[in-house]
């Protein structure tokens, strides 16, 4: 059952931040950034490594201020309202799953027995319950699904997730998105990712994605906005490239090829569903589709 508390925090926005600021090193990395959000399960792309920086309560704001369920960034992973991980970041390399996911759930305040028993249970839930072997022997699949179980053993209802697919190969990478979404399924989180296609399962399971386009400018809304705002994108395929561009170009989109995927600027009339429809009508499947604003 929910504490009083919880059920409290489920009427407060996610992420909410009141103008802020951040400097680093002398550097303005955000200024005067303000936004709230209204979805459960929330994508932040752009700037990253600050943001999360930020909302873990790793870096303190110059100015303004920043709220994670109505508390700071620090009360909420204390009173273990949220949890976070950084899939790009080092792991204990003598350490077991079991051992991982143990200390995770120690660490955010559970009895010696509650995190045991979590552990146990988080491990189950990967598929990692049979697996003793360190973590500097495992594949980088095993290392991830490791990290999941370590933060799903802290039964916090928010997680805060930091490039979940980093480093992993294409299609490991696909493959362990999948899982991720199937194993965060009860929870309500905050995935941090420099970019993400609009084809991957991170943008489907998504309710509200905030992009930051600069130091103080936010997109935000559903998925489907970073569509709308741009007219050119990146397209990876599979299949006769050459056949979808003369679709594309026929339909008054210009095209420009490299070596690894299709520059697409759409004509005044076109959508992002014809860029499928064009696929569809030349036998290529779309494997990716990036709208340009998206890198820097």
């Amino acid at each position: 059952m929910a504490t009083l508390e919880q059920a409290h925090s489920s009427f407060l926005p996610l992420l909410a931040m009141e103008n802020l600021r951040l400097e680093q090193g002398g550097v303005v990395v955000f200024d005067d950034l303000s936004f709230k959000t209204s979805g459960q399960r929330l994508l932040v792309l752009g700037a990253t490594e600050h943001l999360f920086g930020l909302i873990t309560g790793k870096l303190n704001p110059t100015t303004g201020r920043l709220k994670l369920m109505g508390q700071s960034p620090r009360a909420a992973i204390a009173s273990r309202q949220a949890a976070a991980v950084s899939f790009d970041s080092a792991f204990p390399p003598s350490w077991t799953p079991q051992k991982y996911a143990y200390w995770s759930g120690r660490l955010s305040g559970l009895s010696r027995k509650q995190a045991k028993n979590v552990a146990k249970q988080a491990l189950h839930e990967t598929g990692l319950q049979e697996q003793t072997k360190p973590l500097s022997h495992l594949d980088s699949f095993s290392r991830y699904l490791t990290q999941v179980a370590a933060v799903l053993a802290t039964e916090a209802p928010v997680l805060l997730l930091k490039e979940p697919l980093a480093n992993l190969p294409y299609p490991m990478a696909e493959e362990f998105e999948l899982h991720l979404i199937q194993y965060l399924n009860a929870k309500n989180w905050i995935f941090f990712v420099e970019h993400t296609p609009l084809t991957s399962r991170l943008m489907q399971e998504a309710d509200e994605v905030v992009f930051l386009i600069s130091s103080h400018q936010v997109v935000q809304g559903p998925p489907s906005i970073l569509a709308s705002i741009q007219r050119s994108f990146f397209v990876i395929l599979h299949g006769d490239r050459n056949k979808f561009r003369d679709q594309a170009i026929a339909a008054g989109a210009s095209v420009e090829c490299s070596s690894m995927h299709l520059i697409l600027s759409l004509g005044p009339q076109a959508s992002t569903r014809d860029i499928f429809q064009w696929a569809a009508n030349t036998s290529t499947t779309v494997l990716s589709l990036y709208p340009t604003i998206i890198f820097p």
